[in-house]
């Protein structure tokens, strides 16, 4: 299990060219020096959200984004 601190500069991220979609997606451990893909996010999906990172299986790390009602 990866432990953030100001050395490890590790972070979570998905494939290249991944859609945005509230709800469940995957998600990768990505080295300081590797690509910073990006969610690639339409226009209505705009908005606030509450995130949350599910770590507990390494092989199957998942992101659940849920839009918070009546912010933008």
């Amino acid at each position: 299990m990866l432990t953030y601190n100001e050395n490890n500069k590790d972070y979570f991220a998905p494939e290249g060219n991944t859609a945005f979609v509230i709800g469940s997606m995957n998600v990768d451990c990505r080295q300081e020096n590797g690509k910073d893909y990006k969610w690639q996010v339409t226009e209505d999906q705009t908005g606030t959200y509450k995130l949350t990172l599910d770590v507990s299986a390494s092989n199957n790390m998942t992101l659940t984004a849920v839009k918070l009602e009546n912010q933008q």
